[in-house]
């Protein structure tokens, strides 16, 4: 516990509260959240000696404040859970005097603050994901009008929104019959082996008024995510060349089997660093994928997932891991299959999420490239690592019980 005084400020959308807590003094002010009010702030936490402030991380009210702020002080942005009151006595003027108290007895626990650089690459990451997600809420509801119309292309194309299905579409929507348009494109090589999956949708029908209208309003909107989508990742290359430092952390994701180019530059971006993370479990908890357990009267009850943690960081390595799932080459592809035939489909995507989660995090801090002994079998770097010319017994038989193995003593 310090003597030096301390501040506490509850943050709303139009007006903030502080309070100034120091050993035998106590004061709270009242401030609007616009620059020239934000700049006064700074200026009396200056004059009162004030070198920790603590603030609430929630919502986006506090941005701004916290931008102001950092350069002079040092900031304690705390989780919003962790610092609730009592109910019933609940005011702004005591949240802001609470969170003072926290601070002056050293209670809180700092949040992470990305510098701006990276918050910026962080929202255009996000918007991108946005603009996907439309995306896909788009094509499903084009493809859920035409089968209720009794145009089921998925019949013949694996990509309902490929070239020659979005060119049938578009004749759809123009309201040609089937059977104009199979007549006026007999000879594409794409349409030719399809004709007769194609003859038995509806040959004559065309679509109402109502309907084309409708298509046409979401077809466009398919259109304009995806000019988007491409928007931002010119944005994002160009951003991430100024940024990314260490190229290496990026060739270091995309060497595990389901992670692209996109999905890496999306967790370095939510990452920043793995170094802020104490362990691998740290790290799989802050993005939600540790389970949460309850435990009363000796008795531990698993409740699923901890949901609490950085979304967009789990679902990224969500996605990563359907794509390992499918590497036929790969360990992580039987891994998954285990788990599937123990706790079903999406439990065994979860467990294999967090597994790549924490070979990342040993990846990322050690950097180091990911190798799989199985496939690749290197002896001398197996048993040999960094460069080694000799290896004691004990880190022999170490290493060789990590990979399944043991050393048999021969009589």
């Amino acid at each position: 516990m310090s003597d030096q005084p301390v501040a506490g400020i509850d943050i709303h959308k139009d007006f903030l509260v502080v309070t100034v807590l120091g050993k035998d003094t106590k004061k709270t002010k009242e401030y609007q959240t616009h620059e020239t009010d934000l700049n006064h702030l700074k200026r009396w936490l200056a004059r009162m000696k004030v070198d920790k402030v603590a603030m609430e991380a929630t919502g986006i009210y506090m941005i701004p404040c916290c931008d102001k702020l950092k350069d002079r002080f040092e900031l304690y942005l705390v989780n919003a859970a962790d610092v609730r009151m009592l109910p019933g006595k609940k005011t702004d003027i005591l949240d802001s005097e609470w969170l003072a108290v926290l601070l002056q007895k050293d209670l809180l626990k700092k949040s992470y603050i990305p510098p701006k650089e990276w918050r910026d690459i962080r929202e255009l990451f996000r918007q991108r994901k946005g603009f996907v997600h439309t995306k896909s809420r788009v094509k499903n509801k084009v493809t859920k009008i035409l089968t209720q119309e009794g145009f089921n292309l998925s019949r013949a194309f694996s990509d309902v929104f490929g070239k020659t299905s979005r060119m049938i579409i578009d004749q759809l929507v123009s309201q040609k019959s089937l059977k104009q348009i199979l007549r006026d494109h007999a000879e594409n090589r794409y349409v030719k082996p399809n004709v007769e999956v194609l003859s038995c949708l509806p040959r004559s029908k065309s679509l109402s008024d109502a309907i084309c209208f409708v298509l046409t309003l979401l077809l466009d909107e398919l259109d304009q995510s995806q000019q988007r989508i491409d928007l931002l990742d010119q944005q994002l290359a160009y951003m991430t060349q100024e940024v990314f430092q260490k190229q290496s952390d990026l060739e270091i994701l995309k060497s595990m089997p389901g992670i692209s180019d996109k999905i890496a530059i999306g967790i370095i971006t939510e990452l920043n660093s793995v170094d802020r993370f104490p362990s691998a479990k740290h790290l799989v908890s802050y993005a939600g994928l540790s389970p949460a357990v309850y435990e009363s009267g000796g008795k531990r009850r698993n409740k699923g997932l901890n949901k609490r943690g950085n979304k967009y960081l789990r679902t990224l390595f969500i996605e990563a891991a359907w794509g390992a799932s499918k590497t036929k080459t790969s360990r992580l592809r039987q891994y998954y299959h285990t788990k599937r035939s123990q706790k079903g489909k999406k439990k065994a995507i979860v467990a294999l999420a967090a597994k790549m989660m924490r070979i990342a995090y040993h990846l990322l801090k050690y950097q180091e490239m990911y190798v799989e002994d199985h496939f690749r079998k290197n002896l001398r770097n197996v048993l040999l690592p960094n460069n080694q010319t000799s290896i004691s017994l004990g880190e022999l038989d170490r290493i060789l019980r990590s990979r399944g193995l043991r050393i048999a003593t021969s009589r």
